[in-house]
């Protein structure tokens, strides 16, 4: 299985990821065999892969193995498994990646869902995806000037997305679908922009005001 993110492996070293599809978010998500020589814990004759999200919190993958020819066929059963999807709100065309920071001494797994999003320079890059997203409803008010309508977000449904997460001038707002949703859901975004290490502005995603230093 193919490493998708992109992972520095002088400081990462990546235990698998995977991009997920409808039948994964659904079902049981299958897991790479060599898996199984490196990295779960054996707790009373049952595979186990023990790791942490960003906020600390851990979580417990059993693994369940069936042997069909040469290798064994290691799964990551619904049980244990929709919990996190649910928890990060994940979807068709997010990845999911457990790895191990080189810089930790404990040596503990990690794991994040990702999302892509576009650079500035029209780049795709993977970002982690934080707990189950917010839905937002933002009620259009139109007058018509001239020949066409003039639609605007009314500041009380408008303002409170702003202070969430600490716009200001400058900083921008995206909305878009993803073609690998199949749901088709909006998405939104408060965009702000930052120099990269050659001097180029790219926009990162601005998160929530709390999260912020």
């Amino acid at each position: 299985m193919k490493d998708i993110i992109p992972m520095d492996k002088k400081f990462f070293k990546i235990v698998f990821s995977k991009q997920l599809t409808a039948t994964d978010l659904e079902h049981q998500l299958i897991v790479p065999s060599d898996v199984l020589k490196k990295y779960p814990i054996l707790r009373q004759n049952e595979f186990v892969i023990i790791s942490f999200d960003q906020n600390e919190k851990q979580w417990e993958f059993p693994l369940a193995t069936r042997k069909t020819g040469k290798y064994a066929k290691p799964t990551m059963p619904a049980g244990s498994w929709h919990p996190f999807v649910q928890e990060f709100g994940l979807r068709a065309g997010d990845a999911v990646v457990f790895y191990i920071s080189k810089c930790d001494e404990a040596g503990k797994i990690q794991v994040r869902g990702m999302r892509q999003t576009i650079s500035l320079m029209g780049t795709e890059v993977w970002n982690e995806v934080e707990k189950n997203e917010k839905q937002w409803e933002f009620p259009l008010a139109t007058r018509k000037t001239g020949k066409y309508a003039k639609p605007t977000m009314p500041a009380g449904s408008w303002h409170p997305f702003v202070q969430e997460f600490g716009l200001r001038a400058g900083d921008a707002v995206v909305f878009y679908i993803s073609k690998c949703d199949e749901a088709g859901k909006i998405q939104v975004r408060g965009m702000r922009q930052t120099i990269s290490l050659m001097g180029t502005k790219v926009w990162n995603e601005v998160e929530k005001v709390d999260n912020q230093a």
